[in-house]
C-alpha cells in the first residue's frame, strides 16, 4: 500500500493531476511514461519500476471504468519498454549442442561392436 501511495503522489498526480478523467488519452499517458523515466532523485527509474507505476494507474483507471466514470481505459494499450534481463541470456540450445553436452557428461560412450 505504501508503494501505491508513493507512486501516486510522486509520479501520477504531478503528471496527470490537472487533466480531467474524461479528457485523459493514451497519447498523454505515453508522454507521462516517457517523462518519468528520470526518477525524482535524478537517477533513471528501472523498467520494472515504470511498469509498477503504470500498473497503479491502469488499476485505478480500470476501477473508473467499472464505476462508469469513463467509457474505456486509456492505459489499456500503452506499449512500455521491455524489462531488462537480469543476466546474460542464453538462447535455445540446438539439439546438436545438447547432444554434445550430454555426451561429454556421460564420458562419450560409443558402442564398438
Amino acid at each position: 500500500m505504501a508503494l501505491y501511495t508513493e507512486f501516486t503522489i510522486d509520479y501520477l498526480v504531478p503528471q496527470l493531476g490537472q487533466i480531467r478523467l474524461l479528457e485523459l488519452r493514451a497519447q498523454r499517458l505515453d508522454r507521462m511514461c516517457a517523462s518519468i523515466t528520470m526518477g525524482r532523485r535524478g537517477r533513471p527509474l528501472s523498467p520494472i519500476t515504470i511498469r509498477r507505476i503504470y500498473g497503479v494507474l491502469r488499476s485505478a483507471l480500470n476501477t473508473a471504468v467499472k464505476r462508469r466514470l469513463i467509457p474505456y481505459n486509456p492505459a489499456e494499450h500503452i506499449q512500455l519498454a521491455p524489462e531488462t534481463p537480469r543476466g546474460p541470456s542464453r538462447g535455445p540450445r540446438s539439439s546438436a549442442s545438447r547432444f554434445c553436452s550430454t555426451s561429454r557428461q556421460n564420458g562419450s560412450r560409443t558402442s564398438t561392436t
